[in-house]
């Protein structure tokens, strides 16, 4: 598994620090974790661009903090929410915005920025 394969997911940055890790593989998931938890969180899930995330913070990305929770080697849980007072959202995407995800994300579709 290369951090290239992932340039859709994570910046250069990110990338870069994923291979410098002493586990790339781990950190890659760790990582993961945390874009899947704040997209959640924001109520958008993966419609939104996991790129706009970003991992190399202090617990809060995109004014959403998250927290690691870690389970046993090379596992991790995060958790992550909205800062008190803020009213959840859900995102009731329309079809034409879940088509406009699916192609962006489609095999031969164009990489996000780097």
């Amino acid at each position: 598994m290369q951090a290239e394969d992932f340039r859709l997911v994570f910046s250069a940055r990110e990338r870069e620090e994923i291979r410098q890790a002493a586990v790339p593989a781990s950190e890659l998931i760790r990582r993961w974790t945390i874009k899947e938890a704040v997209l959640k969180a924001a109520g958008t899930g993966l419609l939104d661009d996991p790129l706009r995330i970003d991992t190399s913070g202090n617990g809060v990305s995109n004014g959403i903090r998250w927290r690691h929770l870690p389970l046993s080697e090379g596992y991790w849980l995060t958790v992550a929410g909205l800062p008190h007072g803020v009213p959840a959202r859900l995102v009731t995407p329309s079809r034409d915005r879940l088509l406009a995800s699916l192609e962006a994300t489609a095999p031969g579709a164009a990489p996000g920025p780097a």
